[in-house]
């Protein structure tokens, strides 16, 4: 669904992850990598992937909120050293 919504920026991977939010309540993380440093996200389409995860995640009978984040391989590799190999 992420690469989808987001096409045509190319998309190197999708790193879903279950936390707890600042008050308690479950979230589901949801960490973009992008697969291209100088390419730009189109702010449209980033506001309506939240929108059609949560409720993808609702129609799922999953309570988690999901909150994105994006990064490029270079931050992956330098943040998440052993995700990069």
């Amino acid at each position: 669904m992420v690469k989808d919504q987001l096409a045509p920026t190319p998309i190197a991977d999708v790193i879903p992850t279950e936390a707890e939010g600042f008050d308690g309540d479950p979230i589901l993380r949801v960490q973009v990598v992008l697969g291209e440093k100088d390419h730009t996200l189109d702010p449209d389409k980033v506001l309506e992937l939240g929108r059609l995860a949560w409720i993808k995640l609702f129609e799922e009978g999953t309570d988690r909120f999901p909150v994105f984040s994006y990064m490029t391989e270079e931050d992956v590799a330098e943040q998440l050293p052993d995700a990069a190999q």
